[in-house]
C-alpha cells in the first residue's frame, strides 16, 4: 500500500498504517445491523409524521419552489432572476423540474433524499469515532431535530421543504467531502481524496456558511499531512480551477450584477438586525445566560459519566457495571428530554473549541505529528466549529442555522469520548461515557419529537393544488382562502406576491410576473436604487393580480413591514394603481388591477 501511495504522489503516514480512527473489534457486519435499522425506522417515522406538514408556501420555501421553475421557462438565474447564494440548488432543481415535473412534490421527494443522505453521513462519521449505539443516536437525533422537524408554526427550518436548498443541499455535499476525506486518511487511496475535493468544489456553489467549514477542514488536512503529495495537489488544483471557472462563466454571462446585485447584495445595513437576532447578539445578556445553563447541563452529565466510571472501576461485576452505565445514560436521556432543545446545545462551540484545543495542545507538548486518527478528530472538530461562526450564540436545531449543526453533534461525542482519562480509561470508561452521550442524543430526539408533536397531530386544511396536494395550517393567517381565490382565476392570470408568498402563485398554477425579486425583504430593497429597478421591472411587466400579505416583520429584520417603513415608493404604486379584492384587513389580500 505504501509503495502504490507513493507512486501516486500521496505521501505514506508517519503512523503505523494499522491505526485506524477507532479501535478495530472482531464483531462482524451483521453487528451493525440492529443500529443501522433503528436508524431507518426512526427516518421512516419522521417522515411519516411530518408527511406534507413541512415547508411553507408564503416564507421562504415559496421562493424556493418557484425560482427553479423560472429557470426552466428560460430565464437566466442571477440576470433574469435575483438570487442571494450559489447556483448549485436552483440549477439541480430546475434539471429535476424537467425530469419529473415542475411539482411540490419532486422538491419534497429531493429534500428526503438529501436528508436521508445526510443521516447516513452522520452515522457513518460517527462510527469512524464512537460506538454503534452511539452513532445510532447522533443519527435518531438528527432525524427528528433537524431533518423533519417542525419546531414551530412554519416549518422552513428542516430538510424535506426547507427555508433555503442551497443551506441543505451545501451541508450534504460538505459532509460528504468530510467523510470521504477520513476515509482517504484510514486506507490512503486516491479515489476517496478526489471524491471530497469534488464535493468541496460542489459545496463552494451554495452558501457561505458552508464554505467555512469546507475550507477549514481541508486547510487542517493540508497543515496535518505535509508533504501534501503530487496526486494531492493537482487535486485541489482542478478542484480550485472549477469553482473558480465556475464564478468566472457566471460572471461573463450576468456581469458585476452578480456580485453587486446578487451575491453581495444581502452584505448591507438593512441586513445588521437580521444577523443579531440569528446569531443571539440581539439579546447578548440571555444568550450569554442561556449559554452558561447549557455549558452547565453538559459539565454536570459528563462528571456524573466520570464519577460512576471511576467508581465501576473499583468494584463492581459486568452486569452492574451494564447496569450502572445504562443509568448514566437514562439520567442523560431525562435531562435532554426534559431541557428545551433549542438550548440544551448552546454550549457545543464551547465543547468543540476545548476539545480541538486539547486535542493540539497535547501534540505540541508531544512534539510529532498527529497520527491518522488524531488527524480525522481534528478534521472533525474543525468542521464543527467552523459550521457555528454565523449561529455563534443561537446554537441549536431551530432557526436558520437549524443545518449548521447535525456534524457538530457528532463533535461533541468526540470530545466526550476523550474524557474517558478522567474518568480512569478501560472499556469500563468508554462504555459509561458512549452510554450518557448516546442518553443525552436520544434525548434531544425526544425534546424535537415533542416540540414537533403538536404541528403533526394538528387538523390541517387539505388542497389539491395544480402543483401538488398541500395541508395548510388552520387559523385566521392560514392561507388557504387566498390560495383558493388564486385557483378560481383564469390560468393566464400573471400574479406577484408581496413581500413573500410566491409558493402560492406556485402552487395554484399560475404564471408569475417576469419580476426579478422574489422575495421582498429588507435587505433586498436596502436603499432608493433598488427599489427603482423593482419598480421598472414592475411597470415594464405589471401583473393582474398581487398578493399581498399583511406582516410585521419588526421582530426578525427590524423593520414593521412592506411600504410602511421600507418599500414606501413601491406600495405608493400599487395604491394608485390596485384595488383590494375583498376585506383589506384580512392577512391576505388579493389587489386587482384597475381599469
Amino acid at each position: 500500500m505504501t509503495k502504490r501511495a507513493a507512486r501516486r504522489g500521496v505521501p505514506a503516514s508517519a503512523a503505523p498504517e494499522h491505526e485506524t480512527m477507532r479501535p478495530r473489534t472482531s464483531t462482524s457486519w451483521r453487528a451493525e445491523l440492529l443500529p443501522v435499522a433503528a436508524v431507518a425506522a426512526a427516518f421512516v417515522a419522521g417522515a411519516a409524521l411530518s408527511w406534507r406538514r413541512l415547508g411553507s408556501l408564503v416564507v421562504d420555501t415559496g421562493r424556493e419552489l418557484e425560482l427553479p421553475l423560472r429557470l426552466v421557462q428560460g430565464e437566466v438565474l442571477y440576470r433574469d432572476v435575483r438570487y442571494f447564494w450559489g447556483p448549485l440548488a436552483p440549477t439541480v432543481n430546475a434539471a429535476l423540474y424537467r425530469a419529473f415535473g415542475a411539482s411540490i412534490d419532486t422538491l419534497m421527494w429531493a429534500g428526503i433524499v438529501v436528508a436521508a443522505l445526510v443521516t447516513a453521513c452522520l452515522y457513518l462519521l460517527a462510527r469512524a469515532f464512537l460506538s454503534r449505539g452511539a452513532s445510532a443516536a447522533v443519527a435518531v437525533a438528527f432525524v427528528f431535530a433537524s431533518a423533519f422537524a417542525h419546531q414551530g408554526p412554519i416549518a422552513v427550518f428542516e430538510f424535506v421543504l426547507p427555508f433555503n436548498f442551497s443551506a441543505t443541499y451545501g451541508l450534504a455535499a460538505a459532509a460528504w467531502s468530510l467523510l470521504l476525506l477520513l476515509w482517504h486518511l484510514r486506507s490512503r487511496r486516491l479515489a476517496p481524496f478526489v471524491g471530497s475535493v469534488a464535493l468541496a468544489a460542489l459545496a463552494c456553489f451554495t452558501k457561505a456558511e458552508v464554505i467555512l467549514p469546507v475550507l477549514a477542514t481541508h486547510v487542517a488536512f493540508a497543515a496535518a499531512v505535509r508533504p501534501l503529495g503530487r496526486a494531492r495537489a493537482v487535486a485541489y488544483g482542478v478542484g480550485g480551477a472549477a469553482v473558480a471557472l465556475g464564478y468566472g462563466g457566471l460572471f461573463a454571462v450576468v456581469g458585476p450584477g452578480l456580485w453587486d446585485e446578487n451575491l453581495a447584495l444581502l452584505a448591507n445595513p438593512s441586513s445588521r438586525h437580521y444577523v443579531r437576532v440569528t446569531t443571539g447578539l440581539d439579546a447578548f445578556a440571555p444568550s450569554l445566560a442561556d449559554l452558561v445553563a447549557s455549558a452547565s447541563l453538559l459539565a454536570v452529565l459528563v462528571g456524573l459519566a466520570v464519577v460512576v466510571a471511576r467508581v465501576l472501576r473499583r468494584r463492581g461485576g459486568a452486569f452492574v457495571r451494564a447496569a450502572a452505565a445504562l443509568a448514566a445514560g437514562g439520567a442523560c436521556l431525562a435531562a435532554f428530554a426534559l431541557y428545551p432543545p433549542q438550548l440544551s446545545l448552546r454550549a457545543l462551540p464551547l465543547a468543540l473549541a476545548a476539545g480541538l484545543l486539547a486535542l493540539l495542545v497535547r501534540l505540541v507538548a508531544r512534539r510529532r505529528r498527529p497520527t491518522p486518527a488524531e488527524t480525522g478528530r481534528i478534521l472533525l472538530l474543525a468542521f464543527g466549529l467552523a459550521c457555528l461562526p454565523r449561529i455563534a450564540l443561537q446554537v441549536g436545531p431551530h432557526g436558520y442555522g437549524f443545518y449548521l449543526l447535525p456534524v457538530g453533534l457528532v463533535g461533541l461525542g468526540v470530545v466526550v469520548r476523550g474524557c474517558r482519562r478522567l474518568a480512569g480509561g478501560g472499556p469500563v470508561a468508554r462504555g459509561v461515557l458512549a452510554s450518557a452521550f448516546a442518553g443525552a442524543m436520544l434525548g434531544l430526539a425526544l425534546a424535537a419529537l415533542r416540540g414537533s408533536w403538536p404541528y403533526y397531530t394538528e387538523p390541517r386544511i387539505v388542497l389539491d393544488t395544480p402543483r401538488g396536494e398541500v395541508r395548510l395550517r388552520g387559523g385566521w393567517r392560514s392561507p388557504a382562502d387566498a390560495l383558493r381565490a388564486l385557483m378560481s382565476l383564469p390560468p393566464s392570470t400573471r400574479v406577484a406576491a408581496l413581500p413573500d408568498g410566491a409558493g402560492l402563485v406556485f402552487a395554484s398554477g399560475l404564471t408569475s410576473t417576469r419580476d426579478p425579486i422574489l422575495t421582498y425583504a429588507p435587505m433586498v430593497l436596502p436603499d432608493a436604487a433598488a427599489e427603482a429597478r423593482a419598480l421598472e421591472a414592475w411597470e415594464r411587466d405589471p401583473p393582474d393580480v398581487v398578493v399581498w400579505e399583511n406582516e410585521h416583520t419588526e421582530r426578525v429584520f427590524g423593520f414593521r413591514g412592506f411600504g410602511v417603513d421600507y418599500a414606501r415608493g413601491l406600495r405608493e404604486w400599487l395604491e394608485a394603481h390596485y384595488v383590494p379584492l375583498g376585506d383589506p384587513s384580512q392577512p391576505y389580500v388579493l389587489l386587482r388591477r384597475a381599469r
